[in-house]
C-alpha cells in the first residue's frame, strides 16, 4: 500500500526504508519492475511528498514478505 499523505509521520515510517533503487538490486531487478510490483499490490512502500512527484520509499519488511512469498529472491 502507498502512503501519499506526505506529513512528518510518514518520514518516521521510512526511516530504514529502501529507495527505489536500492530495492531493485536487493531483488535483482530493474527499478522499472519494482515501480510496476508497488503499483500493482505486490511491493508495498512509503510515498515521501505528494503524488505525484513524491519520492517512493520501499520499507525492508515489504521486501521480506515478497521473499516469504516465494515471488522473488532477495539477495544479502
Amino acid at each position: 500500500m502507498v502512503d501519499a499523505d506526505g506529513d512528518q509521520a510518514g518520514v518516521h515510517r521510512a526511516a530504514g526504508a529502501l529507495t527505489v533503487a536500492e530495492a531493485a538490486g536487493a531483488l535483482g531487478v530493474s527499478p522499472v519492475t519494482v515501480r510496476r510490483m508497488i503499483a500493482d499490490g505486490r511491493l508495498s512502500a512509503i510515498r515521501l511528498g505528494p503524488p505525484p512527484s513524491g519520492h517512493l520509499r520501499v520499507p525492508p519488511s515489504s521486501l521480506e514478505s515478497l521473499a516469504r512469498r516465494g515471488r522473488a529472491a532477495v539477495r544479502a
